[in-house]
């Protein structure tokens, strides 16, 4: 995860900092996924909207690297669950 970073800017992977889903840690019943943190929430209109500074970078099964940010959590009609992502490949550390 790749906080603070301009998307464009980005064109190597990190040599380091990567993180995989863990096993439930808090005992919450829900496993510490890794991305976890791509939203901020707001309490008044229980709407997710992206963090625009954050980018992870993803590796593929086939050890390909991947800059991905998640854009936004609603169609245009506003129904949840409808996720947009920008992307683009990045080369290996």
């Amino acid at each position: 995860m790749l906080e603070g970073d301009d998307f464009d800017a980005i064109t190597t992977a990190p040599d380091d900092g990567y993180v995989t889903d863990e096993p439930d840690a808090d005992e919450d019943g829900v496993p510490e996924y890794a991305m976890a943190g791509w939203y901020d929430y707001d309490e008044a209109t229980h709407v997710l909207s992206s963090k625009d500074d954050l980018v992870y970078v993803l590796r593929s099964v086939e050890g390909g690297f991947f800059k991905v940010r998640i854009e936004s959590y609603y169609d245009d009609a506003g129904t949840p669950g409808f996720m947009t992502f920008r992307w683009g490949a990045v080369a290996s550390p």
